[in-house]
């Protein structure tokens, strides 16, 4: 018995360790800047893959509305974000380094074609950010609805 225990608890133990350090790798066509918007659990022209310690995605299409086909996994990641510039991949400074090119990175719940879905928002840049632009700063994301302005009338 006590040998089975020590088996159950082996096993168990990598997959906590490796939750802390899962990789979640997103590559972009070359050169893209603007909003993207990851719709999770929505078929679309991108491809997504997940093993045991990495998420994929090979973002293609309309990336302010880009559908990937697995579910969002909440929880700790080094993120990577790569330009796919015909076949050779250039790795972009990621969310946390001092010189990113992320911006106004967020996850939300929405309803996308009827259904609720879970999306993540960010705003990549051409240039590298010394910190994270205020909201005034960015074009709107297209995935938000319209604020409500003192000039619109209600029905």
């Amino acid at each position: 018995m006590r040998r089975v225990l020590l088996l159950l608890f082996g096993a168990w133990l990598p997959s906590c360790a490796g939750s802390a350090t899962r990789e979640k790798t997103i590559v972009f066509p070359c050169h893209y800047v603007g909003w993207v918007n990851l719709i999770y659990e929505l078929p679309g022209e991108s491809r997504a893959e997940r093993t045991a310690a990495t998420d994929r995605y090979e973002l293609a299409g309309d990336l302010t509305r880009c559908g990937v086909p697995l579910s969002f996994a909440p929880g700790a990641y080094r993120v990577k974000l790569l330009y796919n510039c015909q076949g050779a991949l250039v790795e972009i400074p990621s969310f946390v380094d001092e010189n990113a090119h992320v911006s106004r990175s967020y996850v939300r719940e929405m309803t996308v074609n009827g259904h609720e879905k879970t999306v993540q928002s960010f705003y990549l840049s051409a240039t590298p950010l010394a910190r994270s632009l205020p909201d005034d700063a960015l074009p709107p994301n297209p995935m938000e609805p319209m604020p409500f302005s003192s000039q619109q009338t209600r029905p």
